[in-house]
């Protein structure tokens, strides 16, 4: 684990953990160039429910069920440090990532779902991928791995996938501490049922994880992604953001593995906040007199459903009517 850049605050009380992100001045705005460019003090969060699991994006970890999204999963790599054999496997993992949100698209649309995409415009970008991918594998002509993948016109597309469960190489991170602590909290808790494409081992902290968007330039292995929030509920109730790894290719390609924003990116600093897991309930208890629950962050008619249920859970003694 990376040591010498990491900030780590160990808090004993969930009451604890909201108090440090709503008074210290670490996360007051301190000036107009700052209220003007991010609308808070320069801080996105991420809440984790296990604080040993690695930062990765849904498309870069070992556990994620691609059968589930593709007909072609990517397969492990045959020889790890063989270039050659590296490169093909990055070119199926690529097309498997760009199948993934393809199929999505069409099924929305098959549905009848509206969505914010140009499913013309989507389609002649999928097709040149996929041209150039088996072109590639056909060894007809080279790819710049250097190249973001998909193509910077594939953000909004990346991001509504995303919000909704398939694997992309963006990872979520909010401007909001107290949506951060709900999801380090939710999984962890008593009240969860929620399944998850992370490792599975036995939790002893949640962490909610944040750092300083502000001195993120363009020569930084990540960029920042703002997907329209009025297109989304979801985003916009959960104050999303998205975190991309700009040249990860290049990254495998050299390392024979993905860049893990946890260890590889020490210029990066990142603080924790560390609490124990059995204070999850705690944390969820808090956050519900500030607002935040399930409902309140993903607002549907499914969640209304369920409201009273997680109300129940959390509160299972407060009424004897």
């Amino acid at each position: 684990m990376n040591t010498i850049n990491w900030f780590d605050k160990t808090f004993d009380e969930a009451k604890k953990v909201i108090d440090y992100f709503l008074s210290d001045d670490m996360f007051r705005t301190s000036d107009r160039f700052t209220a003007a460019i991010t609308g808070k003090a320069g801080y996105i969060f991420r809440g984790q429910s296990n604080s040993d699991w690695p930062l990765l994006p849904s498309a870069f970890r070992p556990e994620t069920d691609w059968p589930k999204f593709t007909p072609q999963p990517p397969e492990y790599i045959a020889a790890k440090h063989d270039i050659e054999s590296a490169k093909r496997w990055l070119l199926k993992h690529l097309h498997a990532e760009a199948m993934a949100i393809n199929i999505f698209l069409n099924n929305a649309d098959a549905m009848g779902i509206t969505t914010p995409i140009d499913y013309a415009l989507e389609k002649r970008g999928f097709d040149l991928i996929f041209g150039a991918i088996k072109k590639a594998l056909n060894k007809k002509k080279e790819v710049d791995f250097d190249d973001v993948f998909p193509t910077n016109d594939f953000l909004r597309t990346k991001a509504l996938a995303q919000h909704h469960g398939v694997p992309t190489r963006f990872t979520d991170w909010s401007e909001s501490p107290l949506v951060a602590c709900y999801f380090a909290a939710e999984q962890a808790s008593s009240i969860s049922n929620a399944s998850c494409s992370c490792p599975k081992s036995d939790v002893n902290q949640i962490a909610i994880y944040h750092f300083n968007i502000m001195p993120i330039k363009d020569d930084s292995p990540i960029e920042i992604i703002k997907a329209p929030r009025h297109e989304n509920s979801n985003l916009l109730n959960q104050k999303g953001v998205f975190v991309d790894f700009k040249k990860a290719n290049s990254y495998f390609l050299k390392h024979y593995k993905w860049p893990d924003l946890y260890n590889d990116y020490p210029e990066i600093q990142i603080h924790r906040a560390l609490l124990p897991a059995n204070k999850a309930d705690d944390m969820l208890r808090l956050l519900f007199d500030l607002g935040i629950t399930r409902h309140s962050l993903s607002p549907n008619l499914a969640n209304a459903a369920k409201a009273y249920e997680y109300m129940h859970k959390l509160f299972p003694n407060r009424y004897h009517g």
